[in-house]
């Protein structure tokens, strides 16, 4: 499965006016060249927007640290 797209903050300023001015989130979508659900997900809260996305990177860590050097070091 792919990473989402992030919205550059030049992109975010546009989608913020085009919502004002009051397009539809398809219209948005074309301009930007962004999904629709990319636009939806933004507009839905723009202040929480891809704080997930940054923060869940991978996949977590069965070991430790602490473990990892216990094992792979002589």
């Amino acid at each position: 499965m792919d990473r989402a797209a992030i919205l550059s903050l030049p992109q975010q300023a546009q989608l913020n006016l085009m919502h004002q001015m009051g397009y539809s989130y398809r219209k948005m979508a074309r301009q930007l060249r962004k999904s629709r659900s990319e636009i939806t997900r933004y507009l839905k809260d723009p202040v929480n927007y891809a704080t997930k996305l940054r923060l869940s990177t991978g996949r977590k860590r069965k070991l430790t640290n602490r473990k990892n050097r216990t094992l792979f070091e002589p």
